[in-house]
């Protein structure tokens, strides 16, 4: 009886086996069995298809040279300083994401160069929404979102877009800590920012340097010395000598004028903001408010009056010297050396008008 009873149990399990098989055949050949077992595979090759596609195009952004542009452009105006705690990228920041208030060839290309990058970013952090993404995947993606994070932070001013990229950068346990101007900030600052031009026509944006100031000194409303020492700060012979040198003696006439221990670059830094922004209020023929600090037309005319009158000094003397040089060497030396030094500081002449 014990026999018989193994032998039923045993015909049990092969008739079970059989219809498993049966079973399992039946549903390899369904459609429908088929479709469903797709759907189960498909947020797999989803996840797969998505790090491929991120990898691939993030070495196109590398092989077409687009990140290094980007990065040199970055490097360039960061080094570029408008006034001592606003630098040029801080402005290009702002210009870029004032697409209807700046336009040029170089900073459109600029903004298409940006597009790839802010995309694959997106790629990046959708992917890693996902669960269960490999490891060695997801340390790839953390590498790739840290290195274009950290970029399209530069250039991004919208404050949204820069707190979901923040963020994300520190749930890679990358803890970016750059900082950037609000628009209307940086428009109370500098409030001729609307006119200061990013590209001369260059071939690429990358080889970009510094800006063009679409200021006009010679605007009819300016007055004349103001668009004369506007001319000398950039164009004059010896600009960088003379724009100390009347920096300095705004720090003495105006002792509030900038702090005692500022270093000269800063001096000429302000000097030179505080005359574009009295050009930029002239022109508009406008009663404007300029910024507490920034010196009036009447600070600047005074200190220009006082430079121009040691210059007539000093050529007068030249003169004089140049007309005994024939009996005196020594005086013919002296007149030649003061010669020198005039002609470093003269001033532009006066435009007619």
């Amino acid at each position: 009886m014990y026999v018989m009873q193994k032998g039923r149990q045993q015909r049990d399990k092969e008739n079970k086996d059989e219809q498993l098989r049966h079973r399992k055949y039946r549903r390899d050949e369904d459609p429908r069995f088929k479709h469903e077992h797709s759907n189960q595979r498909m947020p797999e090759w989803r996840k797969f298809s998505k790090a491929v596609n991120i990898l691939v195009e993030y070495m196109i952004l590398k092989r077409t040279k687009t990140l290094r542009r980007l990065q040199q452009v970055a490097k360039s105006f960061t080094e570029i300083r408008i006034l001592a705690h606003i630098n040029g990228l801080d402005v290009l920041r702002y210009m870029i994401n004032e697409e209807e208030s700046f336009h040029s060839t170089e900073l459109d290309q600029l903004r298409l160069d940006l597009e790839p990058v802010l995309v694959l970013l997106n790629q990046c952090w959708s992917l890693c929404l996902l669960s269960g993404i490999p490891r060695h995947i997801k340390e790839e993606v953390r590498r790739i979102f840290i290195d274009l994070g950290s970029l399209a932070l530069l250039f991004i001013s919208e404050q949204s877009r820069r707190s979901i990229i923040k963020r994300c950068l520190r749930d890679f346990d990358c803890n970016n800590q750059h900082e950037s101007l609000s628009g209307e900030q940086l428009e109370k600052e500098i409030p001729y920012v609307k006119y200061i031009q990013f590209g001369h026509r260059e071939q690429c944006y990358a080889t970009c340097d510094n800006f063009t100031y679409n200021l006009d000194p010679f605007n009819p409303r300016v007055p004349e010395f103001l668009g004369e020492l506007h001319l000398n700060l950039i164009h004059g012979k010896k600009s960088a000598a003379y724009a100390l040198s009347f920096a300095k003696k705004m720090q003495k006439t105006k002792t509030d004028w900038i702090s005692e221990d500022a270093t000269d670059e800063e001096m000429v830094l302000k000097l030179m903001h505080d005359v574009r922004c009295n050009v930029w209020k002239k022109s508009l023929g406008e009663n404007v408010q300029l910024e507490i600090g920034v010196a009036d037309i009447n600070q600047l005319q005074a200190v220009y009056n006082s430079e121009k009158q040691e210059l007539s000094l000093v050529y007068q003397l030249i003169r004089g010297l140049f007309r005994i040089t024939g009996r005196y060497n020594f005086l013919y030396l002296v007149a030649k050396g003061l010669k020198t030094f005039y002609d470093s500081r003269t001033l532009v002449s006066q435009r007619k008008r």
